[in-house]
């Protein structure tokens, strides 16, 4: 089992100016040392809070959303909701459903479940401008980590 990672000061005082009255976080991170995500909750309204490794990261991840809000519907994708630079933190807003890893689905049902992902990964890559060099690169980096991590058992 993974360990929950600490929610730093610096980020709940930004998420507390943000959405006030959080009265819940829950460590939602994937299992992997470069994964820090949390759900925070106030009474009622709640979002996701992602913490980006680098600078490259995070501009990528802002302006995924950015170009998500402009061809995706609100129920296709999370809006961004708050960012800070400095901390390299994001906050979305939360999608109704389930993630769809580790489910145990019907064959049929997976099935039509990666069918409607892989039209609406087309419909994303139909809009979308190709990648810059550096894009590639940083891709590419990140897949070695994440192989790493995988081959190391940190991965699961």
């Amino acid at each position: 089992m993974a360990e929950s990672k600490p929610f730093p000061l610096d980020l709940r005082e930004w998420v507390a100016s943000t959405l006030p009255g959080v009265d819940e976080i829950t460590d939602v991170s994937w299992p992997r040392g470069s994964s820090r995500v949390w759900r925070v909750a106030a009474g009622s309204n709640a979002a996701f809070v992602k913490l980006s490794l680098t600078e490259i990261d995070y501009d990528r991840e802002v302006l995924g959303y950015a170009y998500a809000a402009r061809n995706l519907t609100d129920h296709q994708a999370p809006r961004l909701l708050a960012v800070d630079p400095d901390l390299k933190a994001i906050m979305t807003s939360p999608l109704p459903g389930t993630v769809v890893r580790g489910l145990p689905l019907e064959t049929e049902v997976e099935q039509r479940v990666h069918e409607a992902a892989g039209r609406l990964l087309r419909r994303w890559h139909d809009q979308s401008d190709p990648g810059s060099e550096q894009d590639r690169h940083s891709a590419r980096a990140a897949m070695r980590e994440q192989a790493r991590e995988a081959l190391s058992g940190q991965h699961r």
